[in-house]
């Protein structure tokens, strides 16, 4: 028995992300990667994912691609930009995505621009204010 034909369209673009908001991630969010960490080192192997000495930031979006390698994202500030790299992805949670912070970025007001990539395309870039604060969140 075969199911009935249904037909699909493929885009011939990149869909923009749709962003809502830059933050501090809240101690909640941070849960989940000490635990894998704390399991990874008890079990002899690194995290990478997450040091508790870096600076972390939460991107709430939708349509963000959810491979890191399809996502550009971007921190402006002080006239200087500063990129996330791949291993900077620390956390996918739907429509929540923790990152570390480049580590030239530092407080006060920075510009957050993310563009999803693919088949050589590069989405509309979406641009956001944002305010980074002073310390770092309780860790």
């Amino acid at each position: 028995m075969t199911s009935k034909p249904v037909r699909i369209e493929i885009a011939d673009q990149v869909l923009a992300p749709k962003l809502f908001g830059i933050s501090d991630p809240t101690a909640e969010e941070l849960v989940p990667l000490r635990q894998m960490r704390e399991a990874s080192l008890k079990a002899g192997r690194e995290f990478p994912e997450y040091n508790p000495d870096s600076r972390y930031i939460t991107i709430r979006a939708a349509v963000l691609d959810p491979n890191p390698q399809f996502v550009t994202i971007e921190f402006e500030q002080g006239g200087k930009v500063f990129n996330v790299g791949y291993d900077d992805f620390s956390l996918d949670m739907g429509d929540r995505r923790v990152v570390r912070l480049p580590s030239g970025v530092k407080p006060g007001p920075v510009r957050v621009t993310i563009t999803n990539v693919g088949a050589g395309r590069t989405s509309e870039p979406i641009t956001i204010s944002a305010e980074i604060a002073d310390s770092k969140m309780e860790r």
